[in-house]
């Protein structure tokens, strides 16, 4: 590796569903269910299916649940452990009885861990957080260093016959200033 460049630590971790379970059993499950609940803009048509699906997509590997926005989480484990729920519609929050809306919550919640008990999901996760410390800090630093910094990610991609970089070309330049300070997640990097 470069001189200079530094690489997030990487777990990879197999998820089979059994911190999920502990989670669900927690304390901390209901609350961390209506935060996330919270996050889901209303929407009147939508179906019980889909409101825990936009739930799962909430909750973290910390929690014992792999991204529920990967394709492969989503098709294989989340949607045929949501299958039961079908259509219906979520008139349970409407209604008042959110008790019974957190039941089947739960319920699907223990469908999940149930499908990761059967086929793990195996995640690479990174403890890093990205909280903007360091984007702030290479801002506020000397200008020379800042001026570097973008003149090294700007030289290593390629422009155009304008000397113009590309969109495309963007990204490349964005990786490079992500690995050479440290100040903003890889590009692709999925919120968990």
């Amino acid at each position: 590796m470069a001189s200079g460049l530094k690489r997030d630590p990487i777990v990879i971790l197999r998820i089979d569903g059994e911190d999920l379970l502990a989670f669900i059993n927690s304390p901390s499950f209901e609350p961390a269910i209506a935060s996330a609940l919270t996050k889901i803009p209303p929407s009147s048509h939508a179906s019980l299916k889909d409101c825990a699906i936009s739930v799962f997509e909430k909750l973290t590997v910390d929690q014992g649940m792999p991204p529920a926005t990967d394709p492969w989480v989503l098709s294989n484990i989340v949607e045929p452990a949501v299958e039961y729920l079908g259509n219906a519609p979520v008139s349970l929050l409407s209604s008042g009885d959110a008790s019974l809306f957190l039941f089947e919550l739960k319920r699907a919640a223990e469908n999940v861990a149930k499908h990761l008990k059967e086929q793990p999901a195996i995640v690479a996760h990174s403890h890093t957080a990205f909280d903007g410390s360091e984007i702030k800090r290479l801002f506020s630093s000397s200008k020379f260093e800042l001026d570097k910094t973008l003149y090294s990610a700007s030289a290593s991609v390629p422009r155009d016959e304008n000397g113009r970089i590309s969109t495309e070309n963007l990204a490349t330049a964005l990786d490079f200033l992500t690995a050479s300070t440290g100040c903003l997640p890889p590009f692709g990097l999925d919120t968990q």
